[in-house]
């Protein structure tokens, strides 16, 4: 009876301890390119480039500004809707960091996004940051979780200068 009880867990230890560990350097450039292929697919407006960076689940989670899409359908939908309302000028990450761990990472960093609206008059830039969490699914490396923000400007407190900012006194 002990042999049956040990068996199983003997079993699962010898799983884990053959599961191919990833080389972070590895994981970091494909993270890199990755990134790339992103920037250009949406510079592109190409939807399924776009795409071809996250998981292709209904677990996907991306959390925009305006809104939390769930699932890879809910965000490929979100995409095509982005480029047919918007003339996408350029799309560019301009700063990125990646931290690679045994079974996941994560890449954050700052991004600039020139478009205009359709029929708009103005082009509008955006400048933002990012968070996105990967992990290793069906042999690659995928978004698992998106997160981008655009800072709140100052509030007219902070963004104006008191005298003593200007160097005069009262």
């Amino acid at each position: 009876m002990k042999r049956l009880v040990l068996l199983p867990l003997f079993l699962s230890f010898i799983v884990v301890s053959c599961e191919q560990k990833q080389d972070p350097a590895a994981v970091r450039s494909a993270i890199e390119k990755m990134d790339a292929q992103f920037a250009e697919a949406f510079n592109k407006k190409d939807v399924d480039g776009v795409m071809a960076s996250y998981w292709n689940s209904p677990n996907l989670i991306v959390m925009y500004p305006e809104s939390t899409y769930h699932g890879f359908d809910a965000v490929k939908a979100y995409s095509q809707m982005t480029f047919q309302n918007v003339d996408v000028k350029k799309f560019a990450f301009t700063e990125t960091h990646i931290e690679v761990g045994e079974h996941t990472a994560y890449d954050w960093g700052f991004w600039t996004y020139v478009f205009q609206p359709k029929g708009g008059p103005e082009v509008s830039i955006n400048n933002g940051r990012y968070l996105q969490v990967w992990a290793h699914k069906d042999g690659k490396w995928v978004v698992v979780a998106d997160q981008a923000s655009v800072p709140l400007p100052p509030s007219p407190q902070q963004a104006a200068p008191t005298t003593e900012k200007m160097g005069k006194k009262k």
